[in-house]
């Protein structure tokens, strides 16, 4: 049986992504630089969004799709609305540390889709059996029917979930806002690192690794940049740049690319540590994805 360890797909599935789009490249390109422009200036617009709403369907793609039962679904559910909107218990002076005070809210809701594209009733959930062992973040093909998964529910409509056996080591994926990709996007998440109980596998077993992807799909990059070294970031101000992933329980304060006294924010959902350590978002890392529901992802703004 395979050793799961954290390791996040994402960087080299949307690299790969815009290398064949460059008009996808580009539209990310802009959305950058807006998040940029927009946490430097503090621009009104993005933080003034009042209610946003994002009705969630989890699509179960298994050879056992029982193997996640409705309670594990649900508590995975729960901890995205806790994890958004900071009222995770575990956002504590005690978990966080010296950045308890750079929390941020990001101020949102998920809930589980109640119609399906026809209009017609669901629980939000979806099951599908599929003869596929295992899944890959290369060709995508839990993302569609044909290729033994389940087509998505319109993306400007719902965030797709798909929850399944991946690859390698790889826990979860995600496709940044680059407005392109209408039938793939979405999250994909190991179904061993989903939820707080059934299948979740300690130390991933705090539903932390769907609100790592998430935080992808709206925008956030890792802490550390897309590669390792001190001279990426992750275009937020408020988190310390760091070398490379942490990973573990590291002990605090971890220095890197001379960010003392305090070191790396390891406490952030973006870095690669176990899912109990990993508990807080950043003020800068809400504004960039308010930003990135502004100008990217609207279809989920709703009026008060």
């Amino acid at each position: 049986m395979k050793e799961l360890q954290r390791n996040c797909t994402t960087v080299e599935y949307n690299q790969r992504l815009m290398q064949e789009d460059p008009v996808a490249a580009e539209n990310l390109r802009q959305l950058d630089a807006l998040s940029v422009k927009e946490e430097m200036f503090e621009a009104a617009a993005p933080t003034q969004i009042r209610r946003v709403v994002i009705p969630t369907v989890f699509h179960i793609v298994l050879k056992d799709p029982s193997a996640v039962n409705d309670d594990q679904i649900r508590s995975q559910f729960i901890v995205l609305n806790e994890c958004f909107n900071r009222s995770n218990s575990d956002c504590t002076a005690a978990k966080a540390g010296v950045f308890f005070p750079l929390a941020g809210n990001v101020r949102i809701t998920f809930e589980m889709a109640s119609l399906a594209p026809n209009g017609s009733a669901t629980t939000g959930v979806t099951r599908t059996t599929t003869t596929t062992d295992e899944f890959s973040s290369n060709d995508d093909a839990v993302k569609f029917t044909a290729s033994g998964g389940i087509d998505c529910w319109d993306t400007s409509r719902y965030l797709n979930i798909w929850v399944c056996n991946l690859e390698s080591s790889t826990l979860g994926y995600a496709l940044h806002p680059m407005r392109r990709y209408p039938d793939r996007d979405g999250v994909v998440i190991n179904y061993k690192t989903f939820g707080t109980r059934g299948s979740a596998t300690p130390p991933f077993n705090g539903g932390k690794t769907t609100v790592h992807e998430v935080g992808h799909w709206l925008n956030l990059l890792h802490v550390w940049g897309e590669s390792d070294g001190c001279s990426f970031d992750d275009h937020v101000a408020d988190t310390p740049r760091q070398d490379r992933a942490n990973f573990g329980k590291p002990t605090f304060p971890h220095i890197s690319c001379n960010n003392g006294p305090h070191g790396d924010m390891f406490c952030n959902f973006m870095d690669y540590v176990d899912d109990d350590v990993m508990v807080m978002f950043s003020k800068g890392q809400v504004r960039r994805m308010r930003t990135a529901i502004f100008h990217a992802r609207s279809s989920f703004i709703r009026t008060p």
